[in-house]
C-alpha cells in the first residue's frame, strides 16, 4: 500500500479489490476472506485507535506513526457508504532521527549497494524510499537529510550542483545502530 498505492484516499472495498487483482495473478490465489483479514490487520496497524477500548484491546506500535487517517465516507460500488482512509502526509513527529537514518540505510543497501550518491529525489520519491513509504513531504525529507549531515557528517554529506542535490554516504552501514539509538535514546526534529 504504501510503495505502490496510486491515490490518496482509498476504502475497504477499493484495497480488498486491488489486493484480490494482486492475488489473482499468484499461483495461488488467496480467498476474499484471507484477503479481508490482509486489510483488517493492515489498518489496525498503522492508523491511530478510534478511542480508548479498554486493555482488552491492543494496537499496533506502529500506529504511532500516524501513517492512515479516516477521511471521511462515500458509497462504494453496491451503493452502501463506507469509511474512506487517507494516507496521513502531515509531519512525522513520531518518527526519531535515528529511525528516519535506520530507513534511509536500509533503502540505500537496497537500491543503491554500490553507490555513495543518490539524488535527493530518489529519497522523496523512489521505490521502497524513506518518503514514499513514511508518506513525507519533501520539506521534510530535505530538513532531516540537512539535520543528518550534520549530526553525522563523517556518514552522510550533502552534494549540491546547478541542478540537483544529492546525498553522499561515506561509510555504508546496515542502519542497525541507528535503529538501537532510536529505542535508547530517540531524538525528534
Amino acid at each position: 500500500m504504501f510503495n505502490r498505492w496510486p491515490a490518496t484516499e482509498f476504502s475497504a472495498s477499493q484495497v480488498i479489490d486491488a489486493f484480490q487483482k494482486e492475488s489473482n495473478s499468484t499461483p495461488r490465489p488467496a480467498s476474499t476472506v484471507t484477503l479481508k483479514q490482509h486489510w483488517e490487520v493492515f489498518l489496525h496497524l498503522y492508523r491511530l485507535p478510534l478511542a480508548d477500548k479498554g486493555e482488552d484491546h491492543l494496537d499496533s506500535a506502529m500506529s504511532v506513526l500516524c501513517l492512515i487517517r479516516d477521511f471521511g465516507e462515500r458509497p462504494n460500488a453496491a451503493g452502501k457508504w463506507e469509511t474512506l482512509y487517507s494516507f496521513d502526509f502531515g509531519r512525522k513527529q513520531a518518527i526519531s532521527e535515528q529511525l528516519f537514518a535506520f530507513f534511509l540505510h536500509d533503502w540505500w543497501n537496497r537500491k543503491y549497494p554500490n553507490e555513495r550518491t543518490a539524488p535527493l529525489r530518489e529519497i522523496l520519491l523512489g521505490d521502497h524510499s524513506p518518503g514514499r513509504l513514511l508518506k513525507m513531504q519533501e520539506s521534510e525529507i530535505i530538513q532531516r537529510v540537512n539535520e543528518l549531515a550534520l549530526r553525522q557528517p563523517k556518514v552522510f554529506q550533502i552534494v549540491e550542483s546547478a541542478n540537483l542535490r544529492q546525498l553522499h554516504r561515506l561509510q555504508k552501514s546496515d542502519g542497525i545502530a541507528d535503529l538501537k539509538a532510536a529505542y535508547r535514546a530517540p531524538r525528534f526534529l
